[in-house]
């Protein structure tokens, strides 16, 4: 786990859960851990046959948090499968019923709704197995450089 703090403002966090338990554990700690900041999590579901396999479950991996933000799959070299996306997992946790939710593929456009819509006290999670964590380390280069709380 890389933890980045900012200010004593902005916590940053990336962590290699891809399995809808260990994303489920990490962030019911987090929670109890800091129970008066709002969480923000970032996925990047890992391979299409594992996102196809375990949707439903990562439907319902997410309740501890304020917020999820659902990247693309990082494919590992894995072709692609029709009808599997980022927006397949974005769709089940729709489905449980978590109310602030945004699909968002691409990791620049990611950092730029991170950078916009943070606020101070937030915790900032990046999970996923892929190349998500390289959003934490630019969004805690950007604000770092410009963000003032």
């Amino acid at each position: 786990e890389v933890v980045i703090n900012i200010d004593d403002e902005i916590l940053i966090m990336d962590d290699y859960a891809h399995h809808p338990t260990e994303i489920k554990v990490t962030l019911n700690a987090i929670k109890h851990s800091w129970k008066n900041r709002r969480i923000i999590v970032v996925f990047q579901p890992h391979r299409y046959t594992r996102t196809k396999l375990l949707a439903e479950k990562f439907g319902k991996a997410f309740f501890d948090a304020d917020r999820v933000i659902i990247n693309d799959v990082y494919a590992a070299n894995e072709p692609p499968i029709l009808g599997i996306s980022g927006r397949t997992i974005f769709n089940e946790i729709k489905k449980a019923n978590h109310s602030h939710l945004k699909y968002i593929p691409s990791k620049n456009n990611t950092i730029d709704y991170l950078y916009e819509n943070i606020q101070p006290g937030d915790i900032i999670i990046t999970m996923g197995a892929g190349d998500v964590w390289t959003i934490s380390q630019k969004l805690a280069k950007k604000l770092k450089k410009t963000k003032v709380f």
